[in-house]
């Protein structure tokens, strides 16, 4: 009598079915959300619909009543918008931090007056730091607390870093971010931003120049970056030594050089 031969007759298990990934993600979401609603804004902020967008130079987004019921036409519901780009290197607190921000929104546009030109006013900055994040145009301390383009850093322990320690505690972690996508990677921008930290206004040029914001007197600072006392000095001596002395709101990127031509095309 031949062997059996178990390994074919024996049935095989059936293969594991793979957890469907849009329910998944978008609940771990929505808890991270409702925790940060009962624990920075009381529990009072209303429902939105939660959506994942790429949208360039954007972190995330608040639009009010951006959808429908098809049923009752009446019956509006906000949207907030995370960009996954922005996920790439990022750390959990700073993803939920840009999400807090965009509940910083939705508090003001259900309990203060809606502000729709996207300008971020002082009420909205004081609401942010109350919650334990600190409005500025530079992603950085010194940057300006108002206006249309707004970034925040988290306040070292203040009440979201408090808030965030106690959920990640909990287990809970963002599983996904953007993929690199197919095709020619983009050749590397030759082209820094440099902002000013005193009144925010923005100048492109090599990352190795030394640009300056005239009427504030400060050296302007690439992202992510801060001016320190001994830098904005010494800027500051390299403009008086080169003798240059350019009208109020203009701001340049090759100094310290300061040549004849660059003073005659300014004055």
């Amino acid at each position: 009598m031949l062997p059996i031969n178990r390994e074919i007759i024996m049935p095989k298990a059936k293969p594991t079915k793979s957890v469907a990934i849009t329910p998944t993600v978008h609940a771990k979401m929505q808890a991270a959300v409702d925790y940060l609603n009962a624990n920075l804004f009381d529990g009072e902020l209303p429902d939105a619909f939660l959506v994942f967008q790429r949208r360039a130079h954007s972190g995330g987004h608040f639009a009010p009543d951006r959808y429908v019921h098809r049923d009752a036409k009446d019956n509006h519901q906000h949207e907030i918008n995370l960009n996954p780009d922005h996920f790439v290197g990022a750390t959990d607190e700073k993803i939920l931090s840009i999400l807090a921000n965009e509940m910083t929104h939705l508090w003001q546009h259900v309990y203060d007056k809606p502000v729709t030109s996207g300008y971020h006013d002082a009420k909205w900055g004081a609401k942010m730091k109350a919650i334990g994040l600190y409005p500025s145009s530079t992603g950085a301390s010194g940057g300006k607390e108002t206006g249309h383009r707004m970034q925040h850093y988290v306040i070292t322990g203040g009440r979201f870093a408090e808030v965030f320690a106690a959920l990640a505690a909990t287990g809970w972690r963002l599983d996904l971010e953007s993929a690199q996508r197919p095709g020619k990677c983009a050749e590397p921008n030759s082209k820094t931003k440099f902002t000013c930290p005193s009144c925010g206004a923005n100048a492109w040029g090599k990352p190795e120049l030394a640009v300056a914001c005239i009427p504030c007197g400060l050296r302007m600072i690439p992202p992510d970056a801060a001016a320190t006392p001994r830098a904005v000095e010494a800027l500051r001596t390299k403009f008086a030594a080169a003798g240059c002395a350019p009208p109020a709101r203009e701001v340049f990127g090759r100094y310290p050089h300061c040549d004849e031509a660059n003073r005659r095309g300014h004055q």
